[in-house]
């Protein structure tokens, strides 16, 4: 076991399912034994989202394709980065009819880690490092000759290189929450409305999406533009607001997509 990954940790059920996700369930080596990633689901997973979390490790790579934008989780503060895909809900516009994504279009860590997901455990003591639980679509996996664990319980090194990823994306995950507290600490998120203006003059307005304000940036004193610097903040944030851009593509992929029916 990979140290801060919990693997038999008590869990409240059910477990939240995230998007795309068809359930989730703790992963265990011997429930799970002699199964496999199912490929044909796996390479297919998030055809039906139009949008999935970002690490804010990926802005730089996912700007080429995607706008990055901040959606709010409930009613409070806390908000996490998107790639949006599409439109519309259900519409990504970077997979074709078969479900398989668009060849050198940046496929987010969420995407690239389904079946497996991992959720915050509270740190086992005052001042402990903090866990994750390990989790898994049953529906991803499968009877396979390449098994994650063995009939007899024995980990694969498919299990380890996936569990090293795992961790990387908690890493990942933790930095992601430093960039968004450190916008809600100074201000800087906005809700607003997207316009997609596309090349034939089309219009699309998507909602409920949050970025950051370029006037309230502009105007930090020095001191808090210092602090955003120090964390290392100030490249992702405009890495974000390049991205923005990348809203009238998406409608023009759309146009295209109706042409062809």
């Amino acid at each position: 076991m990979v140290p801060g990954v919990a693997l038999d940790a008590p869990v409240v059920s059910p477990l939240p399912v995230p998007p795309g996700f068809s359930a989730l369930e703790p992963f265990d080596a011997g429930a799970h034994q002699g199964l496999g990633i199912r490929r044909e689901v796996a390479d297919r997973f998030g055809a039906g989202l139009n949008a999935c979390y970002l690490a804010a490790t990926e802005f730089f790579r996912a700007l080429h394709h995607y706008p990055i934008v901040f959606s709010r989780l409930g009613d409070g503060d806390d908000y996490v980065p998107v790639a949006v895909f599409g439109l519309r809900d259900g519409e990504n516009l970077f997979v074709d009819q078969a479900g398989a994504w668009e060849e050198g279009a940046y496929r987010p860590a969420y995407v690239r880690a389904y079946p497996f997901y991992t959720l915050d455990l509270p740190p086992a003591a005052a001042g402990a490092e903090p866990r994750s639980l390990v989790c898994v679509d049953p529906t991803g996996l499968g009877p396979t000759e390449s098994p994650l664990v063995t009939r007899d319980g024995r980990p694969t090194a498919l299990w380890q290189d996936r569990l090293n990823f795992l961790r990387e994306l908690d890493t990942a995950r933790r930095q992601t929450r430093n960039l968004t507290e450190s916008l809600t600490e100074f201000g800087l998120l906005e809700l607003f409305e997207a316009h997609a203006h596309g090349t034939g003059g089309d219009i699309q307005r998507l909602g409920g999406l949050y970025r950051v304000n370029e006037g309230r940036l502009n105007s930090l004193a020095p001191e808090a533009l210092a602090t955003l610097m120090a964390r290392g903040l100030m490249s992702r944030i405009y890495g974000h607001l390049i991205s923005l851009d990348n809203f009238a593509g998406l409608l023009d992929r759309g146009a295209r997509r109706e042409k062809q029916g």
